[in-house]
């Protein structure tokens, strides 16, 4: 299921100060200014946890793509890696997919248990079946294996049924994918006085060599034995964060986007965060279970002095 939890800030005594030379005795007239130029203040702002059954592509969750992928994939996949590089197996232009196909062609004829697999599947699923029906004339299960088995190995017959399994075979894996996530924050309990000190004294956009700005910034983490790339988009503000990686069992940082005050305003307001997910690494050795997650923790940095009107 779906969670989102927005961390709680509501006084300046939720922020801390990463200074040095932080000095409470900078005063201005008619307002107090805390820290200065090269002062930073940083905050929790949200954490996105996304469920494995959240990664979908049509009616199939991630487990699902991948345990057919895990048939159609070799044991021992293109220059002998322990992943399976989804970029290269989705691109037109890239001779991978013809690689990985012709060592699973090599298992088939080698291995019994991988032959098994490979007509399983093509047995229970009925589209895939109809596939082959003028060339195996079988309507009974253990019929139509057994004629795979032999006519595969047949130079003719063999060489219509490698055709057709890998048209199968280069159709599933070349359309892995996972559809874009979208979540709603529905708004952050961020004081409206916290809000107006955060942006009091900005420095508008273009300027040269600005000291007080507002950046977003956070880390990920996955359990998943994937690895992707995102760039997360705020929906109604200027927000574009730059593609970062997600690896397994690694925390990867999410760089730094600045933002600015009404792009702040409308996060705190509410938003929805529009994650674009590009499947890059699967590694067959690790299994999905259903534990698994994508974490997303987001946090607020204000560099430059915080003003505070008396």
């Amino acid at each position: 299921m779906k969670k989102i939890f927005t961390l709680l800030c509501v006084a300046l005594a939720a922020v801390s100060c990463i200074d040095d030379d932080y000095d409470l005795g900078k005063v201005e007239t008619g307002n107090i200014t805390i820290g200065g130029d090269q002062t930073a203040f940083e905050m929790p702002l949200a954490q996105i946890v996304i469920g494995m059954t959240e990664l979908r592509n049509g009616s199939s969750d991630v487990k699902a793509i991948f345990e057919e992928a895990d048939i159609w994939l070799p044991s021992t996949l293109p220059g002998g890696t322990a992943y399976a590089d989804i970029r290269r197996l989705t691109s037109a232009s890239d001779s991978y997919l013809d690689q990985t196909v012709d060592l699973l062609f090599d298992e088939m004829a080698a291995s019994q248990a991988k032959m098994d697999e490979v007509t399983d599947l093509i047995w229970r699923t009925p589209e895939y079946r109809n596939r082959f029906s003028e060339v195996i004339s079988a309507d009974e299960e253990a019929l139509f294996k057994s004629l795979f088995k032999e006519y595969f190995s047949d130079e003719e017959t063999g060489e219509v049924l490698r055709d057709l399994s890998g048209e199968l075979a280069r159709d599933y894996l070349s359309g892995i994918r996972v559809e874009t996530v979208n979540y709603r924050i529905e708004g952050i309990d961020l004081g409206s006085d916290v809000v107006d000190m955060l942006v009091d004294n900005l420095d508008p956009e273009g300027t040269a060599d600005p000291r007080n700005t507002l950046q977003i910034y956070g880390s990920v983490t996955s359990a998943l034995p994937l690895s992707l790339q995102t760039s997360p988009t705020f929906t109604g503000t200027a927000i574009r964060m730059e593609p970062f990686a997600v690896g397994p069992d690694e925390q990867n940082v999410v760089p730094e986007t600045r933002l600015y005050e009404q792009d702040l305003r409308q996060v705190i307001d509410g938003v929805e965060i529009v994650l674009p997910l590009e499947l890059l690494r699967y590694y067959p050795d690790q299994s999905f279970d259903e534990q698994q997650q994508l974490v997303l923790k987001l946090h607020l940095r204000k560099r430059g002095g915080l003003s505070i009107d008396l």
